[in-house]
């Protein structure tokens, strides 16, 4: 975990554009929205998305 803000960005915004549609790309795009989150102080983006995960 040297850059995981790298690759959160870079994967939800890959991933946002396929859609969410399959479930494997749902888990990486919860940790990706905390990351995104984190970074651009996008915290609407984080409840949905990390609202089971406390």
């Amino acid at each position: 975990m040297a850059s995981p803000q790298l690759n959160g960005l870079r994967f939800s915004g890959h991933l946002f554009d396929q859609g969410t549609c399959d479930g494997i790309q749902s888990r990486d795009i919860r940790v990706s929205a905390d990351l995104t989150a984190d970074s651009l102080s996008i915290v609407p983006f984080k409840t949905p998305q990390e609202g089971v995960k406390t």
